[in-house]
């Protein structure tokens, strides 16, 4: 997103009070920058600023790192170790992201919210 501000309030906008927002954004690696349509890398802290910027509460954020069809690769050579996971780690083929869950909550909840301060919503 080239504005992600302005998607997050617009999405923040026609979503009901108390509904929940999924963010999954990719932790910058050596591939980061190759793909065009990254524009710039979030840290826990920039996307937790970004969402309460949005009025959303941040619940819950972590990083995940996964590789499609690791399970059924591990089940075909017969192997509980967890070496292969992360062998695939240091060649640079697994993805890690920050994953968020966020919620909208109401005007009255974000009075008093330094976030709003700073954005002069108060």
């Amino acid at each position: 997103l080239n504005r992600p501000l302005i998607a997050l309030s617009e999405i923040n906008r026609v979503m009901k009070i108390g509904g929940i927002l999924f963010v999954s954004v990719p932790l910058p690696n050596r591939r980061f920058w190759n793909d065009y349509t990254h524009v710039r890398p979030y840290t826990r802290e920039s996307i937790t600023n970004l969402l309460e910027d949005s009025g959303f509460s941040v619940h819950e954020i972590c990083y995940i790192s996964s590789f499609p069809g690791l399970g059924k690769l591990m089940r075909l050579l017969k192997s509980q170790s967890h070496r292969l996971p992360r062998a695939f780690g240091r060649v640079g083929i697994c993805r890690s992201t920050i994953d968020v869950l966020a919620e909208k909550i109401g005007m009255e909840s974000q009075k008093g919210n330094p976030q709003n301060e700073r954005k002069g919503l108060e």
